[in-house]
Parts: structure tokens; C-alpha cells; sequence
């Protein structure tokens, strides 16, 4: 996994005039998304927690620390499923990995409810997006730290969203009064240091910015509750503050409910394509006897895998379509049909950033054998594949299993 977007959430102190301030705001962000703070294996392993020596976490140690929850905590523990949900949650989290998400009930229910096209709060999904780091200066200067922007990936037709003129790309600064933690106030803060050890400001106006810092972090949301402002709730409004281009938009949206087709077929071409169940029929009953489609993949950054794959074999021949590959040895998996269509139709497909995760892989796939015309811009680069497990309590995580190469052409 790409190590700068895995490195956000360990991120120290960014500067040593506001470690406290910002390492505050981190470990609000951390209890937010479940991970454990202050101690240790060795502390755990120190309370008899943990009866190896070795690296290895035996399987006992689950049960141990489960019988000793029950035991000594001082209050009663009654509901082993929060228990479990809770360890999963701390294991998912602790790979700091974006692709790799433990969500509550509630998130995970907006979560698979947005995969199948279906759309609460402003009508918008969004996603991480991470800028590339500026270079240390000096050899011996601390690397910067990589902080994400919480960023729009699509907007639904019809929505508020759509209404209030945002568009994929835009990053959400402000939501409702709460500042949503990004890299820009660490650049503006470090210029300024700058200034000051070159006496082109002085101490007091750098006192007076991290002071600004200071009052910026105390009304501040985390990405996880900016993103649940965002996406649920289907009555009510929410003011919120977008940057474009360096410029800074406010708007106040009235929340609802949007749902969407599982795409639009006019004539020949395809919009508003949703890889989710039920795709696949629909493509087969759809396209008839038409000899060439033109399928838009624009706006589409979330997807099922099999309906997806499903959906690659009514629009191609079977065959191997590429590889899924990780860190580990062994043999990668395959993205391939075993029943496909033999005289498929000539494809061209609309693609841009927007287009990201089974999208681009579908769009990847079909181009790299010669299938597909590819129009547009670039994509996302997002060519992750995730299993997504829901829990007995309605929470769930996904994890990222393996990245897609296409089959080389020849």
C-alpha cells in the first residue's frame, strides 16, 4: 500500500510550537476512529497479558484479555459483541491504511446504501485525497507530515450537492462552524516560522497565528464526523465551506434522499452505470443486438466487485483480464470470465478522475485487451480491491486485499 497515504494517521506534532495543540486534535481523531492510545504490547506483556515472549500475539491473548475485562473492569460487561467489534475495529484501524475502514452501524449502513445508489445528506460521496509532501529543507529536517483533505469524489445529478455547484474535486475546509482538519493550516503555520527565523515577522504575530491554530482545533470536526454530517440524515441543513482552485466557497444545503438507477440507457450510450446487484441482468436485457456502446464512467467511485465482474462478462469474452497483487509471495489472483459474451460490441468508455476503484479496474481491464476506447482525462489511480464484512451488530470494515494490474498489451 502506497506509504504516503498509510502515514496520515501516525503523524506527530507539527511543529514543536504546536505539538500539544495538534497531538490533542490526533488523539480525538483516534478515539473517534476506535484506535487504542498510551499503551503498549510490552505494558500489556509487563500485566501478564500476554504469556510468550515472542513476537507472535497468541490466540490466548484475545481470550485473556476478554476473561480480564470481565473480571477486574470496574463496571459490569455484559455485551461480548461490543467486545468483538471493538477488537476488530482496533485491528482494522491499526493499518492506517484508507482503503482498510472499520464504520459503526449506522456509517456502514450509509456505506452500502450509497454502493447500491442510494443517497442521504447533501448527495455527494467522498473520499481522502492526499496531497504529494513538500520536501524537508535541509538534510537533516523533519519530513512534513501527510495530512489528507476530505474531498468530494462524486456528486449526485439532481442533489443538493449538485444544486449548491459542487463539484468532484472541491475539498470540504469548514462544515457547519467546525473547521475539518487539513495540511493547509500546517503550510501557512510553517511559512510563518520561516518569517520568523529570518526576523521578517515577529514573535508576536507568529504567538497570534498559533493562537488562530489553537481556536481553528478547539471547533474542529475529524474526517469521520465531518463525513457523517455530510452523508446522513435525510432532513435538516448543513453550511459548509468548499475550496476550488484556492478559493473558498460557503453554501448552506438542504439535506435529502436521492436514488439512482442502476444506469440510463439512451440510445446507445450508457450513463449513470452503478456496479452493484442486478447490473449485470439489466446490462444483458439492455443492450439487444447493438454493435457499438458508449459507456460513461464518469461520477462512479463506488462499486461491487462480483456485480462489476458480472457486468465485464455480458460486455466481453471470457478470458483472464488482469491480476490482483499484494506484498506478500504467492500466486496473485485473477480477475478473469469463464462464460463471456463472444461477439461483444464495440466499446467506448468516458473516463476521468472521477473515475476510481471497480470503475477503473472495469475500464482498465476492457482497454488493455483492445476492448474499450478509452475518452477523457485521467483517473483516480485507485486500483484497490476491497473485501467488505458486515459484523452481527450492523458495524463493518473493509480491507484492502490486493491491487489491480491489467494484462499487458501485446
Amino acid at each position: 500500500m502506497n506509504s504516503t497515504a498509510k502515514s496520515f494517521v501516525a503523524a506527530g506534532a507539527i511543529l514543536g510550537g504546536t505539538a500539544a495543540v495538534l497531538g490533542g486534535h490526533w488523539v480525538r481523531a483516534g478515539i473517534d476512529r476506535g484506535e487504542a492510545r498510551g499503551a503498549s504490547i510490552a505494558d500489556l506483556s509487563r500485566s501478564n497479558l500476554v504469556a510468550s515472549k515472542t513476537t507472535d500475539v497468541p490466540e490466548d491473548f484475545f481470550r485473556e484479555m476478554v476473561r480480564l475485562l470481565k473480571k477486574e473492569y470496574v463496571d459490569p460487561i455484559t455485551d461480548d459483541q461490543k467486545l468483538a467489534s471493538g477488537a476488530v475495529r482496533g485491528m482494522i484501524n491499526s493499518l492506517n491504511d484508507p482503503h482498510s475502514q472499520f464504520m459503526g452501524s449506522q456509517e456502514f449502513k450509509t456505506y452500502l446504501q450509497m454502493r447500491q445508489g442510494e443517497y442521504e445528506g447533501i448527495g455527494a460521496a467522498f473520499t481522502l485525497h492526499f496531497d504529494p509532501p513538500p520536501k524537508p529543507s535541509g538534510s537533516n529536517a523533519t519530513p512534513p507530515p501527510v495530512i489528507p483533505k476530505l474531498m468530494v469524489a462524486s456528486v449526485v445529478p439532481g442533489s443538493a450537492a449538485e444544486t449548491a455547484g459542487l463539484r468532484p474535486g472541491d475539498w470540504i475546509e469548514w462544515v457547519d462552524d467546525h473547521w475539518v482538519m487539513n495540511a493547509k493550516i500546517y503550510e501557512e503555520y510553517e511559512a510563518a516560522q520561516k518569517k520568523a527565523e529570518k526576523n521578517e515577522i515577529t514573535g508576536d504575530e507568529l504567538r497570534d497565528l498559533r493562537n488562530s491554530l489553537r481556536e481553528r482545533l478547539d471547533r474542529s470536526y475529524t474526517f469521520l464526523q465531518a463525513h457523517e454530517r455530510l452523508t446522513q440524515g435525510r432532513e435538516g441543513s448543513v453550511t459548509l465551506q468548499y475550496v476550488r482552485n484556492d478559493r473558498a466557497t460557503e453554501a448552506t444545503l438542504q439535506k435529502g434522499f436521492w436514488k439512482l438507477p442502476l444506469f440510463d440507457l439512451q440510445g446507445s450510450r450508457i450513463q449513470s452505470l452503478i456496479f452493484t446487484e442486478g447490473t449485470a441482468e439489466s446490462m444483458r436485457r439492455a443492450i439487444g443486438r447493438h454493435s457499438e456502446l458508449t459507456i460513461d464512467l464518469r461520477n462512479n467511485p463506488l462499486g461491487d466487485f462480483e456485480s462489476m465482474r458480472q457486468t465485464l462478462a455480458v460486455l466481453a469474452p471470457a478470458g483472464t483480464y488482469g491480476t490482483f497483487h499484494t506484498d506478500r509471495r504467492g500466486t496473485p489472483q485473477t480477475l478473469s470470465i469463464e462464460k463471456g459474451n463472444p461477439h461483444p460490441p464495440k466499446l467506448t468508455l468516458i473516463v476521468d478522475e472521477t473515475t476510481r476503484g471497480v470503475a477503473e479496474i472495469f475500464a482498465l481491464a476492457l482497454s488493455s485487451k483492445g476492448l474499450a476506447q478509452l475518452e477523457g482525462g485521467p483517473m483516480a489511480g485507485d486500483l484497490t480491491r476491497s473485501r467488505i464484512v458486515q459484523l452481527p451488530d450492523g458495524s463493518g470494515y473493509t480491507l484492502a486485499v490486493g491491487t489491480y494490474r491489467p494484462e499487458e498489451k501485446r
